[in-house]
């Protein structure tokens, strides 16, 4: 019987020491507050970041990456299938240049508001949105993405870490 306490004393003083944090902290941060604590640059909406310099499109130019919306969805019905739970990034630019920026350069990263980062299998869809812009739509099967608080985009050119950080809206 002895023996069976201890071990419970020591789980418990195991569980305490780490605040049952497993990987991230139990601090809820602002996301100006996240930004500062992993040294990433909050990004704006409706503004053009270049990413790094080595990433060029077809004609030269560099490539870039201008969000516009991000939010959550609870169900988006495409052609074949239909999505449940998944974020959804608007970019200003067009299909074709962010479909090239998204083969070739960008990466996405999903925090909590507790800074715990995702470790997810992402499947990502794209979109012709209106007036000229796409839609990029991030998804995970077997988990919601509406969970998570905020969005790092990467590699921007000049920013700290070379990563961006936006808040994720909730659908209304």
């Amino acid at each position: 019987m002895p023996k069976k306490i201890i071990t419970a004393l020591i789980l418990v003083m195991v569980i305490t020491l780490t605040g049952c944090s497993f990987g991230g902290s139990n601090q809820l941060f602002t996301l100006e507050g996240f930004a500062q604590e992993k040294n990433f640059s909050v990004g704006e909406l409706n503004k053009n970041y270049l990413l790094d310099h080595q990433y060029k499109h077809k004609d030269g130019t560099f490539m870039s990456v201008n969000l516009t919306d991000i939010r959550t969805e609870e169900e988006i019905v495409l052609t074949d299938t239909t999505l449940k739970h998944s974020i959804v990034l608007t970019s200003a630019d067009s299909f074709d240049r962010t479909k090239a920026a998204l083969n070739d350069a960008l990466f996405f990263e999903l925090y909590t508001s507790k800074g715990r980062k995702a470790n997810l299998d992402l499947r990502m869809f794209m979109v012709e949105g209106s007036e000229g812009k796409s839609e990029i739509i991030l998804n995970c099967e077997k988990f919601d993405m509406t969970l998570y608080d905020y969005l790092v985009v990467g590699p921007v050119e000049g920013a700290p870490e070379e990563r961006l950080v936006y808040a994720i809206k909730s659908e209304s």
